[in-house]
């Protein structure tokens, strides 16, 4: 998801991540992901959570930067926002 041109599944991947319809003001949603437009960043965030049984999880990969980061958690507690600040962190430093 971060290179979808450098696959053989490249045309798959791209139809995945093409906004189908606007959710918000800064969101839109693709086929299994969320598209977030945050406002300095050079590129969207493709993003996922989920959970269930008392698990957690999240995914976000930005293209633009070439990152991604995977949590996941044996907690009921969202962990959204712990991958939001892990991955920036890791686009502006190189390292998380």
């Amino acid at each position: 998801n971060l290179d979808p041109a450098s696959t053989p599944l490249a045309s798959q991947l791209e139809r995945t991540q093409r906004p189908r319809a606007g959710v918000a003001k800064r969101m839109e949603v693709g086929l299994g992901w969320m598209i977030a437009h945050p406002p300095r960043a050079a590129g969207p965030l493709l993003w996922h959570n989920g959970g269930t049984g008392g698990f957690r999880s999240f995914v976000v990969a930005a293209g633009d930067t070439g990152t991604a980061v995977v949590v996941l958690s044996n907690t009921a507690r969202s962990v959204d926002r712990l991958g939001l600040r892990l991955h920036k962190a890791l686009a502006t430093t190189g390292r998380a």
